[in-house]
Order: structure tokens, then C-alpha cells, then sequence
């Protein structure tokens, strides 16, 4: 009724999977118990956090969009960018619980990209379904590491977009 979920004819569909990037299947992830981080990295979160839920007040495919020609396409990472992105990620985890909500995962993880492109960082924005029941969900992976979410929860969804 809300048009969340709509038919799609399957030559369309074809090319929108062809059209996508693809992310590695994800092996580890970052989530742990994190440590409470500085001033600094909490406003970045909360400054990220209010704009990703002013950008959700736009039609969803609208956002991805937008984030995908704001950041361009995820490029593989070395070393020394892997450790920033894990940075990055660390502290968001450990501020997020003070502005976004834990089942809220696309204010989540359009809060975490944000606070990566700050830093010219980017990484893939994975949205998954499982069935059934029908459940959808979206979480932010660099590589095959996950950042934002657990192996096991992350585990249950089958891609089906990476932005």
C-alpha cells in the first residue's frame, strides 16, 4: 500500500542487477564492545545522524542516488585506508547509541557512510532481504568486513543492492 515494495518487469530487473555494484561476501565484522569516543567524533556522528534523517524524508531511491553520485563507486582500499575506514567505523559504533536508533538501519548506515565520505572515505551500502517472513535490512561493508553489524545478523539477508 505504501509502495515500498513494487513489482518490477524482469527486463528491468536484469538490468538494475547488472547495473549494481557488488560487494565480497562478508567474512568478518567490526561490532564489538566499543569504547566511548571523544567530543570530536561524537559530534561528527550527531552532525551525521541529523542529516541522514533529514535525507530519509526523501523518497529511498532518491537517497541511494544521491549518496552513490556524491561518493562515486567503493574502490578497493589498502592498508592504511582500511585502518581509517575501521577508525572511522569504531568511533561511530561507539557514539551511535546516543543518536540513532539500533533498529532504524538505513538512518544507521546513511549516518555511518556520511561520517566516511567527511573523511574521504567510502565503502558499500548493502541492502539485504531474507524470507520467509519478508524482512529487509541494510548495513555499511568495506571489503568483507562488515561495520556496522554483526557476521551472524548480517548472515541472514541475501543481497540484493550494493550502492
Amino acid at each position: 500500500r505504501s509502495r515500498l515494495v513494487v513489482e518490477m518487469p524482469a527486463s528491468r530487473a536484469r538490468a538494475s542487477r547488472r547495473s549494481n555494484d557488488t560487494a565480497p561476501r562478508a567474512s568478518r565484522a567490526l561490532v564489538q564492545d566499543q569504547p566511548r569516543p571523544g567530543v570530536v567524533a561524537t559530534a561528527r556522528v550527531l552532525l551525521a545522524s541529523a542529516q541522514a534523517r533529514r535525507a530519509l524524508k526523501r523518497p529511498l531511491r532518491a537517497v541511494v542516488a544521491a549518496q552513490v553520485a556524491s561518493t562515486g563507486r567503493a574502490r578497493e582500499v589498502d592498508g592504511a585506508t582500511a585502518a581509517q575506514i575501521a577508525r572511522v567505523a569504531e568511533q561511530f559504533i561507539g557514539a551511535r547509541g546516543w543518536f540513532v536508533a539500533r533498529d532504524a538501519c538505513l538512518a544507521e548506515a546513511l549516518s555511518l557512510l556520511l561520517c566516511l565520505r567527511a573523511d574521504g572515505l567510502h565503502a558499500h551500502w548493502v541492502f539485504g532481504v531474507s524470507a520467509p517472513p519478508f524482512e529487509a535490512h541494510c548495513w555499511v561493508q568495506s571489503g568483507d568486513l562488515i561495520l556496522n553489524d554483526t557476521l551472524d545478523h548480517v548472515a541472514r539477508y541475501t543481497p540484493i543492492l550494493v550502492a
